[in-house]
């Protein structure tokens, strides 16, 4: 009896074992940095207080960005490959005062879910109104062609999400 208890939760853990190893995995994107800036300088605000994240996967969402990003980060991203990139702009939100900051430090993908891990930095000393973001462009691995929750996390809370179609 007791060899037949042993065999049953023998074969118990490797059920649960396998079940776990099929899971979706976590795969970390490849990212380059197009323009990392306090103000965009166009005099133009991102517009909220709060953190915000905006996903730009076909040239058509440019639009998106207008005044947000400098000339040349726009330029960039017109020349971008749309077919192997798309390109991923987390905001910290209006600031009153100057800022440090904000910094992708990295983004995974598992299923239909990616993550943008960041770094908020901390307030200046002067009264000059900021609104820092990071514009990237991540590299498409594998297949994509679906709706992609995207959460920005900051020391592990998301502080924004959005939903976007990546072809």
């Amino acid at each position: 009896m007791g060899k037949q208890r042993q065999a049953l939760w023998l074969t118990i853990v490797v059920m649960l074992v396998g079940m776990t190893a099929c899971g979706p995995r976590e795969t970390e994107l490849l990212f380059e940095s197009i323009e990392q800036r306090q103000t965009a300088g166009t005099g133009k605000l991102y517009e909220s207080e709060k953190p915000g994240l905006m996903i730009i996967a076909q040239p058509e969402g440019l639009t998106q960005v207008n005044d947000l990003v400098t000339a040349s980060a726009r330029a960039q991203l017109e020349k971008m490959d749309f077919d192997t990139y798309f390109a991923v702009i987390a905001f910290l939100g209006w600031q009153p005062n100057s800022h440090e900051g904000v910094r992708i430090e990295h983004i995974t993908r598992r299923a239909h879910e990616v993550s943008i891990l960041a770094r908020f930095g901390r307030p200046g000393g002067s009264d000059v109104v900021t609104s820092p973001y990071h514009l990237v462009k991540v590299r498409k691995e594998d297949a994509w062609d679906e709706v992609i929750e995207f959460t920005l996390r900051v020391q592990g809370t998301v502080v924004a999400s959005v939903s976007h179609t990546v072809p």
